[in-house]
């Protein structure tokens, strides 16, 4: 016997009525016509939005952010006066300087906690301009350190300046691409312990210099020239993932 014909018929069946289509489509071309000519009385500028993002955060974000600077002038002096060996001074603020821009990429890392950028979607924030000036604020803090930090090398080694720079970007341009990669892929919980583990594996990597000696010799800056290009262009890569995640949304909504 066959029973595909033995469904039992949906009792609110006829009640219902299929929606004109043309009137649907005459009714949501004047809800589009009427948004368009909504004349917005205030265009914040990309200046003002960022003071009002800046001037709300907490006093305990501002003390790291003196405390980071305080130990990067520690540290200048610390070169100034040991007047250390390049192949000691240079791991070392490799170091410190991966420490700091992942420290600095925090304030990046609350607008991807659990369940805010959720919250920020559903209220219409624009999250990608928020995410814009955390990084552009971490980016200018992160070049007043670089500065700091490789013009005591350069001026106190042989190595000179433009190398020295060389040589703090590259293991800073990999942590920070790594770091970026885990705001979206190690959100919840956890999170925090693997941000933290993540800023510690880049800076045991950014110390290896000190194990071997000939890292900074003449010979391997063609290959710290690639490593560097090789940083920029997955850290554009990174960003432009975020920037996408936050485009699309269901990513960031997915419990991880």
């Amino acid at each position: 016997m066959d029973c595909r014909n033995n469904k039992k018929p949906d009792p609110q069946a006829a009640w219902r009525f299929l929606p004109d289509q043309e009137r649907k489509a005459a009714s949501l071309l004047a809800i589009r016509q009427a948004v368009n000519q909504k004349r917005i009385q205030k265009h914040p500028s990309f200046a003002e939005q960022a003071w009002n993002l800046i001037r709300f955060h907490t006093w305990q974000h501002w003390a790291v952010q003196g405390t980071i600077l305080l130990f990067a002038v520690l540290l200048a002096l610390w070169i100034v006066r040991k007047e250390t060996d390049s192949a000691v001074s240079l791991p070392v603020c490799s170091v410190f300087f991966v420490f700091a821009g992942n420290i600095c990429l925090s304030s990046v890392a609350q607008l991807f906690s659990w369940h805010m950028a959720e919250l920020e979607k559903t209220l219409y924030l624009d999250l990608k301009q928020m995410v814009c000036i955390r990084m552009l604020e971490a980016g200018l803090f992160d070049l007043l350190t670089l500065g700091l930090l490789s013009g005591c090398l350069g001026s106190h080694s042989q190595t000179g300046i433009l190398m020295c720079l060389l040589y703090l970007l590259v293991p800073f341009l990999w942590s920070e691409t790594f770091y970026l990669h885990m705001l979206t892929h190690a959100r919840g919980t956890a999170s925090s312990f693997r941000q933290l583990s993540c800023a510690v594996v880049c800076a045991a990597l950014a110390l290896f210099p000190a194990f071997w000696k000939d890292a900074y010799l003449p010979v391997h800056r063609l290959a710290w020239i690639h490593l560097s290009i090789a940083g920029c262009f997955l850290l554009l890569i990174e960003i432009y993932r975020i920037f996408r995640c936050i485009d699309i949304g269901e990513s960031l909504c997915v419990e991880q």
